[in-house]
């Protein structure tokens, strides 16, 4: 694919340009394109993982990647899932393409403080995506992208108190 096209494709994902989701989604041949995307915000974020919180810089590197692929293929799983359950209709491929589209900031959530900020606009490209991919109204994308998030802050909080509770019951 023409570099030139990839580039102009990336930048209006980053701008939140809805039709570049569903574009990139009726690209076939776009998924090794999608898979090097997802391999670079993998390299970088595990980068910057390493770098600001002091651990093995190449071990970050690797670990992001792998652990990329892994949210990739898992991430579009869950949302492709909750999406069909809403009503939906899309390709579990499309939904992956555009899902590494809607990754791209991500790459930069290591970085402290301003991670939480890119991880909203991410989070924001993911609704935009599972929106025009699988022909949802926005409050039904909204809630396939949320309802996740949902549950792991919900995981965590329970981990936390569980936690502190023997913490408490060890003193």
């Amino acid at each position: 694919m023409d570099s030139a096209v990839i580039t102009e494709r990336v930048t209006r994902a980053l701008k939140g340009d809805a039709t570049v989701f569903s574009e990139v989604a009726a690209d076939e041949s776009h998924m090794g394109t999608t898979a090097v995307i997802v391999a670079i915000i993998g390299f970088v974020g595990g980068l910057l993982n390493g770098i600001f919180n002091d651990q093995s810089i190449i071990g970050g590197a690797i670990g992001g990647i792998v652990g990329a692929f892994i949210a990739w293929a898992v991430g579009t799983g869950i949302f492709y899932g909750l999406a069909k359950m809403f009503g939906g209709e899309g390709d579990f491929q499309g939904l992956m393409r555009g899902n590494a589209y809607a990754a791209i900031p991500s790459a930069l959530g290591g970085i402290p403080i301003l991670g939480f900020l890119i991880g909203l606009w991410s989070l924001y490209l993911y609704i935009l995506n599972v929106r025009e991919n699988m022909s949802l109204t926005t409050g039904k994308a909204v809630a396939v992208v949320l309802i996740p998030v949902a549950i792991v802050i919900l995981l965590v909080i329970f981990l936390l108190a569980v936690l502190v509770a023997g913490l408490a019951t060890s003193l």
